[in-house]
């Protein structure tokens, strides 16, 4: 099984789709359907570090380029985001590898996913109030330092910098979507 081609769907069924509530069926159902499937999008930024991984991707389908067949290593698996666009590749671990994006709108249809690393930082986590905002180095979505809270770029700015710092230090090369998985 494999996404549904959307974009060349029946005239009268794209027409359907556009009464209210349509699009967002259109797009909940391409989750599911790549949630499900046996494909991922052709589209990626890193394919080797997966290859390395172990997942085998095939050639893109003739007739659906937007995607590929793929091959998952045991206990691998897709999961739906809590946006209907958006789900995740996670390794027999539960750690998200890489995330998906696919619009299966049949007027905008496009896929794409994007290998993600182990370690990370984020400088737009909730902070004290809306005016702020937490700066953290990440192990996956597990937070593991705290650099503070900032409420303007400049500030912000500073405090990315202290992360990348602290994690080039700890992870030299935790900018590498492919080392420190295991």
């Amino acid at each position: 099984m494999r996404p549904t081609n959307t974009s060349k769907q029946d005239p009268l069924i794209q027409l359907m789709t556009a009464f209210p509530g349509g699009i967002e069926r259109q797009e909940a159902a391409g989750q599911s359907e790549l949630v499900h499937s046996e494909s991922l999008p052709s589209d990626c930024n890193d394919k080797a570090a997966l290859e390395a991984a172990g997942v085998k991707f095939g050639e893109p389908y003739a007739d659906d380029p937007l995607f590929c067949p793929v091959t998952l290593p045991e206990g691998w698996k897709k999961v739906g985001a809590d946006h209907a666009m958006y789900s995740y590749l996670l390794d027999a671990k539960g750690r998200r590898r890489a995330e998906i994006f696919y619009k299966a709108a049949f007027y905008d249809r496009r896929a794409d996913m994007r290998v993600k690393g182990r370690y990370s930082y984020s400088s737009w986590e909730k902070g004290s109030d809306d005016e702020h905002a937490r700066c953290v180095a990440k192990d996956g979505d597990t937070v593991i330092q705290e650099f503070g809270e900032a409420a303007g770029y400049d500030e912000r700015r500073a405090l990315a910098e202290k992360a990348e710092a602290w994690l080039t230090e700890h992870f030299p090369d935790w900018k590498s979507v492919a080392t420190y998985w295991d």
